[in-house]
């Protein structure tokens, strides 16, 4: 019985210096999308008692980019007016099924934000010629070793109006079949 005590309190001696599985507070994302300027606005938000420390964000689109695709940010609040922290960013495309690319955003070490560390920042993202679909933002501690994947929406390919001229074909078929067929 006392070695089951002792378990016991090892156990938990274990859990309160350590942190419990599953204890991770990652980052919060929010987005917003300007269809005028196909301007996306992913606002990351970390907590006073996130576990790790914040240094990169990614989203992973839907299309391969046009040349005039731009990043800034992440933008701060200071007083009213946002300052540019100037985060190292970049594109790369997934050489997957299908290709599509990804824009990223790098902090430099000292532009780290530390766990436990309270932080909200935007990260702009310009696509022209695109529209907002299902895809996937992740955040990351800066080394790569701790990963936080949420769905939110990311650029996506505008439809094509040969897609709209055989989506009006389809249903227009559709509604000539159902009068002939009223007709009998």
């Amino acid at each position: 019985m006392q070695k089951c005590t002792a378990c016991v309190a090892l156990l938990i001696a274990v859990s309160v210096c350590c942190g419990s599985a599953g204890a991770q507070v990652f980052p919060s994302v929010s987005f917003d999308f300007d269809a005028v300027t196909f301007t996306y606005t992913y606002t990351v938000s970390i907590p006073g008692n996130s576990t790790y420390p914040f240094g990169y964000f990614q989203v992973d689109t839907h299309l391969a980019w046009a040349a005039n695709w731009s990043t800034s940010g992440p933008w701060v609040p200071n007083a009213g007016t946002g300052v540019d922290q100037n985060w190292s960013s970049g594109y790369a495309t997934w050489q997957v099924s299908p290709q599509h690319d990804f824009a990223f955003w790098r902090a430099s070490t000292g532009q780290q934000i530390p766990a436990g560390t309270a932080w909200l920042g935007d990260f702009v993202l310009i696509v022209p010629d695109s529209l907002p679909t299902d895809g996937w933002v992740l955040t990351k501690d800066g080394v790569g070793a701790s990963e936080n994947h949420l769905q939110r929406l990311v650029p996506g390919p505008v439809p094509e109006p040969s897609a709209f001229a055989a989506l009006g074909a389809g249903l227009a078929g559709l509604a000539g079949f159902g009068i002939r067929r009223r007709r009998r």
